[in-house]
């Protein structure tokens, strides 16, 4: 998990939203719930959900796997719309995740205690990376909730971390037995494996950082 810039708000939305709301409201005033709504998927529009996945490099906000190796990803309300359905069209309220982490996060959000909001806070603020696996900093209930609420620290998730981290140690071994007129080639090999582009940034960074 790592800090995120949020994107400009597709034109799509920007114009649709207020009218788009408004249908919600009518359908919920007749006794339909938000998730029975037919307004409620309205966001779900392909320049949304592309703007979304450049914010993140095709990567999930919380774990960071990239989404289109294996499947289509999913648009995320980071406050659920079954809880806050004025906030379903809102821009800064969406991020693009793999369906794992949506469907394990699915509607849990206290608001006394939320989860980390990548796109307003830094993620390293709350979180320790400690070789493949996400820890709490002592005394961020926030940060523990997190962890267990989109589960950052799954088997799968663990494994291809670590794969990442033993990939990192043979480029910087191969950077330590190489002559400096032939390094720079391959340090430059690292600073694109642990750039925030790429998988698991969070984890390859903090590994570099400890031999630094």
């Amino acid at each position: 998990m790592i800090r995120l810039v949020k994107g400009i708000e597709p034109e799509i939305l920007a114009t649709n939203k207020g009218s788009w709301l408004r249908d919600l409201n009518t359908e919920m005033d007749t006794g339909l719930t938000v998730n029975k709504a037919p307004s409620s998927k309205k966001y779900n529009q392909p320049t949304v959900k592309n703007s979304l996945m450049a914010e993140s490099n095709g990567k999930c906000i919380y774990c960071e796997s990239k989404i289109k190796h294996v499947d289509h990803g999913e648009i995320e309300h980071i406050k659920p719309k079954s809880k806050y359905p004025q906030e379903i069209f809102t821009w800064e309220n969406m991020g693009f995740v793999c369906a794992i982490c949506n469907n394990k996060k699915n509607d849990r959000y206290d608001p006394s205690i939320p989860i980390i909001n990548p796109y307003i806070e830094g993620p390293s603020d709350y979180l320790v990376v400690v070789g493949a696996a996400f820890f709490a900093r002592p005394g961020s209930d926030r940060a523990q909730i997190t962890i267990e609420t989109v589960e950052l620290n799954r088997v799968e998730l663990v494994e291809r971390r670590n794969d990442r981290i033993k990939q990192l140690h043979t480029l910087l071994e191969k950077a330590n037995r190489l002559p400096e007129t032939l390094k720079k080639a391959v340090w430059d090999e690292i600073r694109a494996f642990v750039s925030e582009s790429s998988e698991y940034s969070a984890a390859t960074n903090a590994f570099l950082n400890a031999f630094s």
